[in-house]
């Protein structure tokens, strides 16, 4: 099921995008020490687990 989303992620131009965009949200997040930008009505429960620091901290692995 599902609306075929994860599938488009195997364009490796799309995938780039996205994780682009990720790591634009933390930094901003990290910045304005907020965790708002990551929360919507389906996120919300899971606030307490958001680590955004290790979530940077992946991203940089990622680059080098």
């Amino acid at each position: 099921g599902g609306a075929g989303y994860s599938n488009q992620l195997k364009n490796s131009e799309i995938m780039e995008r996205v994780l682009k965009a990720s790591n634009e949200i933390l930094l901003k997040s990290e910045l304005n020490k907020s965790k708002d930008f990551l929360l919507d009505k389906y996120t919300i429960r899971y606030i307490n687990h958001i680590d955004i620091k290790v979530a940077l901290e992946w991203f940089n692995e990622l680059n080098n």
